[in-house]
This record gives structure tokens, sequence and C-alpha cells, in this order.
């Protein structure tokens, strides 16, 4: 990996569970450091992703000059960049799960103001299959929500 002979280095400490209990291990993210806000120390890994590591638990930042860079974590010295209109238009808008969970829910709110009558089999039965399908759409749209579509 060439990109990565040049880039800073964080090294952490991370928390596994073992046998014998908790220990602590280091762990290393390489990119570019960006610095310190809110106790939280940021660098862009080399795949271009967003990295944040509890400030408390970084041990040593180090430059691609292999020389540490010092910081203090009480400081903010990372200012993330605003949005403009091409990483806006770049969002993805997801619809569709949370109108699945928008009727499922209406469907379930008209059910409770118009309850079927108890002594016709048929009205149980189709309140019966109305009230399943509000509650699928709701899971169905909660899915959707979780896996971003």
């Amino acid at each position: 990996m060439v990109s990565s002979l040049f880039a800073d280095k964080v090294v952490y400490q991370v928390d596994r569970k073992t046998k014998e209990g908790v220990r602590k291990f280091n762990k290393e993210v390489e990119g570019e450091y960006l610095g310190v806000l809110d106790g939280k120390t940021y660098i862009r890994t080399n795949n271009e992703k967003l990295k944040e590591i509890n400030c408390s638990d970084v041990i040593v930042v180090i430059d691609n000059n292999e020389k540490p860079i010092q910081f203090d974590c009480s400081e903010n010295t990372f200012t993330p960049k605003t949005l403009n209109e091409l990483d806006v238009k770049g969002i993805k808008k997801v619809y569709g799960g949370g109108v699945l969970i928008t009727v499922g829910s209406i469907m379930l709110a008209v059910q409770t103001n118009n309850p079927p009558a108890y002594d016709n089999a048929n009205e149980v039965d189709t309140a019966k299959t109305f009230t399943i399908t509000a509650y699928l759409l709701i899971a169905m749209g909660g899915i959707l929500l979780t896996i971003g579509s």
C-alpha cells in the first residue's frame, strides 16, 4: 500500500473481552489526522471515511515523518466542513420505510375508532387481517429504515 506510507497514524487502546477477562489492546488507524473536537480525535482514513476515537483512548498521534503530533483533548482543533449544495444533493433521501410506518399506524388508528362487532365472525376475521396487515407494514417500514432504503 503506497498511500499508507505517507499517512498520519493514530495509536489507541481498545478493550476486548477474553477468556481471562477484559484486556486492553493497541490498535492503529492511518490516514489524515484532523484534530480534536468535543473529546474525540478525528482522522480521515485512506478510504476517505471519517473515524472518531475517544480522545482518552489515544496513546499517540504520529505524522507522516514518524514524529509525534502534540494534541490536547480539552482543546478543540478540528472544525468539520460545512455542507454545500453538492453535498446535500448527494445525501440519499429515504421515504419508503417512513411511508409504510405511517400507513400502518393510520390503519391501526382507524381500526381503534371502529372496533368490530364481536357477534359477527366475518367482521372479526376482517379486523384481524386488517390488524396483521398494519403491523406488517410497520415492521417492513422499520426494516427499510434500518437498512437505509
